[in-house]
């Protein structure tokens, strides 16, 4: 194996291993006590940029002590809130999960996983979040653009922060959720010990 190779080889195991250390979902917790007991709905929104890039959103773990009724879905959505995961993907332009509630509790919660490919210059993914009344219109917050979600993020690559907007009657707080380290793959072991006999190999042609 020429120096070129190993250079590749181990190269590529700093990417690999670079990409699993960067990927991060967000704990949210919502609190509504302010609307406890009134009904109206839960909007989870992934809205596609201007290219391609892959990306999706997946809700895990939601936990409400309100109540759920019907839902529904449009766009590229697949899975179920409750057990979960909701995933919602980037091969339309608008993808959305619609939830019922038949009363608002006092928290909302949930796990969320997002994609962080992005394309320079061009427009971002977005996924937010929305709390609306019984007539679907979202409730008043101090999103900038006027949509009235309680918070936004711009899937702009690892460290795409969430911009998390005030409202009257509902809190947002979206924080990094830091897990175990996930199980290496089989492909991932194998380009490490590859990475290994690229060394020995490299330390041999340097003593010859």
């Amino acid at each position: 194996m020429g120096l070129k190779g190993i250079r590749w080889g181990v190269t590529l195991v700093a990417l690999l291993v670079a990409r699993t250390a960067t990927a991060g979902p967000f704990l949210v917790s919502v609190d509504t006590r302010a609307l406890q007991g009134m009904a109206g709905y839960i909007a989870f929104d992934f809205v596609a940029g201007s290219v391609p890039t892959g990306n999706s959103a997946s809700v895990r773990s939601f936990t409400t002590d309100g109540s759920l009724t019907t839902s529904k879905s449009s766009g590229d959505v697949r899975g179920n809130l409750l057990p979960g995961p909701l995933s919602l993907g980037s091969t339309q332009f608008f993808n959305e999960w619609l939830q019922q509630v038949g009363a608002f509790g006092s928290t909302i919660g949930f796990e969320l996983d997002l994609g962080d490919a992005a394309v320079p210059g061009a427009r971002a993914d977005q996924f937010s979040f929305f709390l609306l009344d019984p007539n679907q219109i979202p409730i008043d917050t101090s999103d900038p653009s006027g949509a009235g979600a309680l918070f936004a993020i711009d899937l702009t690559g690892p460290a795409a922060a969430p911009a998390v907007f005030s409202a009257a009657s509902a809190s947002a707080s979206v924080s990094p959720l830091t897990r175990g380290l996930p199980e290496p793959s089989s492909a991932l072991l194998m380009l490490v010990a590859f990475a290994g006999l690229a060394a020995l190999n490299l330390r041999r042609i340097r003593r010859e």
